[in-house]
């Protein structure tokens, strides 16, 4: 299986660093819960214990967060709610909430892209 490879915030520098671990849950799309953080600014190099906090790419909506992987990822997200998409795995789908607000997630995604550059 492929190792979980995740952005996610520098917990030493707070910039953009990365979570490697093994996939977990029933659609392998957790990383788990112990694994290592690697930070290319800083030199951070250790044990961590992730959690949802620790996604670099997360747009708040609502009362929910919304995550991305990679900016790879949040690309797709971006692409998934301009073309009014809907997956058929109800497992996989995203909250209602999503996509009552499709063009508030659109726009957030687009400002973070910009910023990225």
């Amino acid at each position: 299986m492929e190792e979980a490879r995740v952005d996610v915030i520098c917990p030493k520098c707070s910039k953009k660093a990365v979570y490697y671990a093994e996939w977990t849950g029933s659609y392998v799309q957790y990383p788990k819960k112990k694994g290592v953080v690697k930070c290319s600014y800083c030199g951070l190099h250790k044990k961590h214990t992730f959690s949802s906090q620790d996604y670099f790419y997360k747009i708040s909506i609502g009362t929910r967060l919304l995550f991305a992987r990679n900016i790879e990822k949040l690309n797709c997200i971006k692409t998934f709610f301009e073309k009014n998409l809907k997956t058929e795995e109800p497992d996989l789908d995203f909250p209602k909430e999503f996509y009552q607000r499709k063009d508030l997630i659109i726009k957030e995604i687009q400002k973070i892209l910009n910023n990225s550059k």
